[in-house]
């Protein structure tokens, strides 16, 4: 996800090989709001300040093409304002009870219930403790009071009680089946404790276009369309199991993302789609939705619809926060309900953050480093900011930035390891060597199945340290880890290339040691042969001189020596 990189420092360019020992991916922002959100004030007051068309018309087309968090709305409890109190049925022919069967109706709640009920509300912000007592005390008064069991649940779940919730939501669902709110909270949970399956139906029950309870309910919406997404995205990564689906950077250039997005993906991602666009029908002004809507369409690789969702996420915000500021100062909001209904600064870093990665997409590296940077300010602890911000700094080799990124996300978030192994990375482009192999080693203490710090230990004895032997020998440890294919799969693949690239450097090597040794051979021949001829043209050169000489001296014809000076040459004896 979870890949950027931003020269800013001029230093040496490496190979393109050496970018892929960067372990960050491109990070989805955990949409604060993405999944359920919590009913937090009276039913009768949960209607937005104003409300207008959905898109503002944009009909998106389904093209080809992180994270699923689940947020919850602001803590709010439910008042009994549509509750009628009475010991029995009303009587009279407008009994709304004798009309629908009581699906719309009134319903009865015994009085000393509802009096505990009301006090409850009345101190819960102050004393949860006290509140969950009287929520208690009016169940056991009226145990079919489904407002109470649902406040009940509130409180329990917000102490952290989440078996005791877990029984209050279905009580309140027992009680009021007509009620969206502990269907949506229960169906978070059950996410949560991964019921994925459990936690649709509950979901598709509130939502149900037929014969749903709230089918524009927008929680319900928004968190069965990221399921959708959630779905879709792992359909994605199964086919195209061993891929890296995040945009790379190789040599400051943008690769375009090679993904398949099979028709089953496409079909799950049509689903998220509807659901969010409905949740948007629901409410108008849900930033959250904007962004999921951008996101899902960045899976499916529609880069220019999801171009044209964030900007008009931009642009709701600036129109919706002016007519709020317009209301405050004419006093027809109050200071409280502005900020209920403000879209807020870290609402926009999860939209900007999403931008981001579609102009990285679209092979857009300034516009998605600006937009990064963009998220980061407007929410300076957003991890998922950071790690982009950080992540295009690497892979530029702007390490000292990358260093200093990473560690502000190490400042908040001091265990998370994929931060602490980036920052090494950083660390390594900074020739900081020593400081790189203590954090993969500390890391591979605290976990030895971590297989990215093991493949980045190797990238450090390949590239740094020159050892070939020993870098050749922690990439096989890496690839016969089990956990590689799971933690990193692109770079098993990566890292069979470069085994096979050391082995390819020795085998040359070796080829050019028996060519040398041949060279050598040959040389030394070649010496002995012209030790020889020299030999030879030196000795002719003194045989001709020695008979050149001889003929000067007149015997040499005969092959006599000539007489030394001062003797006599013998005389021949006469022949008879």
């Amino acid at each position: 996800m979870w890949m950027l990189k931003l020269q800013q420092v001029a230093r040496p360019r490496r190979s393109a090989a050496q970018s892929i020992s960067n372990p960050t991916r491109w990070r989805r922002s955990r949409a604060k709001g993405t999944l359920t959100q919590r009913v937090s004030k009276p039913l009768s007051e949960r209607e937005p300040v104003s409300q207008s068309n959905g898109l503002d018309g944009l009909c998106p087309r389904f093209e080809r093409g992180n994270e699923m968090s689940v947020v919850r709305l602001p803590f709010i409890l439910i008042v009994l304002s549509m509750l009628a109190i009475a010991c029995g049925p009303p009587s009279g022919p407008e009994n709304p009870l004798d009309k629908d069967g009581g699906k719309e109706s009134q319903q009865l709640v015994r009085e000393e219930a509802l009096k505990k009920f009301e006090e409850g509300i009345a101190i819960f912000r102050t004393n949860p403790v006290k509140a969950k007592q009287l929520f208690e005390e009016a169940v056991d008064e009226d145990e079919t009071f489904g407002e109470a069991w649902y406040n009940l649940a509130l409180v329990q779940e917000s102490a952290g009680d989440i078996p005791g919730a877990i029984t209050s939501y279905e009580n309140a669902i027992k009680s009021r089946p007509d009620m969206a709110e502990p269907n949506v909270n229960l169906g978070v949970i059950l996410l949560q404790k991964g019921e994925r399956e459990k936690a649709k139906e509950l979901f598709m029950k509130v939502v149900n276009e037929t014969n749903g309870i709230d089918p524009f309910n927008v929680e319900a919406n928004l968190d069965l369309g990221m399921i959708y997404r959630l779905e879709g995205e792992e359909i994605v990564a199964k086919d195209n199991i061993g891929k890296d689906l995040s945009t790379q950077i190789n040599e400051g250039e943008v690769v375009e993302r090679d993904i398949v997005v099979s028709d089953e993906a496409k079909v799950r991602f049509a689903e998220a789609v509807k659901n969010v666009r409905r949740a948007l029908a629901g409410d108008s002004n849900n930033i959250t939705s904007y962004e999921n809507l951008a996101a899902i369409y960045y899976d499916l690789d529609s880069l220019e619809v999801a171009t044209l969702v964030c900007q008009q996420a931009i642009q709701k915000e600036i129109d919706r926060n002016a007519e709020l500021e317009a209301q405050l100062a004419a006093k027809q909001i109050t200071q409280a309900e502005f900020n209920e209904h403000e879209i807020t600064a870290v609402q926009m870093s999860a939209v900007y953050n999403t931008f981001g990665l579609v102009w990285m997409a679209r092979g857009e590296v300034a516009l998605a480093y600006a937009n990064f940077k963009t998220a980061m300010e407007l929410d300076p602890v957003s991890t998922e900011a950071l790690f982009n911000v950080a992540g295009i700094a690497v892979n530029v080799q702007d390490y000292a930035m990358a260093y200093q990124t990473y560690g502000d996300i190490l400042k908040t978030e001091p265990n998370n390891r994929e931060a602490r192994l980036s920052q090494a990375v950083a660390a390594r482009g900074l020739d900081n060597l020593a400081e790189a192999e203590q954090v993969y080693d500390a890391l591979l203490k605290d976990d030895p199945t971590y297989s990215p710090a093991t493949f980045n230990k190797a990238v450090l004895y390949q590239e740094y340290h020159r050892d070939l032997v020993k870098a050749k020998s922690i990439y096989e440890e890496f690839i016969a880890m089990p956990a590689a294919a799971k933690q990193a799969p692109a770079y098993v693949a990566e890292a069979q290339r470069r085994v096979k690239q050391i082995e390819d450097i020795w085998e040359a090597q070796k080829k050019a040691e028996e060519e040398q040794k041949k060279i050598e051979k040959e040389m030394k021949e070649l010496e002995e042969l012209q030790k020889q001829r020299d030999k030879e043209y030196e000795d002719a050169e003194k045989a001709e001189k020695a008979a050149a000489e001889a003929a000067a001296g007149g015997g040499a014809a005969n092959g006599e020596t000539p007489p030394a000076d001062g003797e006599k040459t013998p005389e021949t004896p006469a022949t008879p």
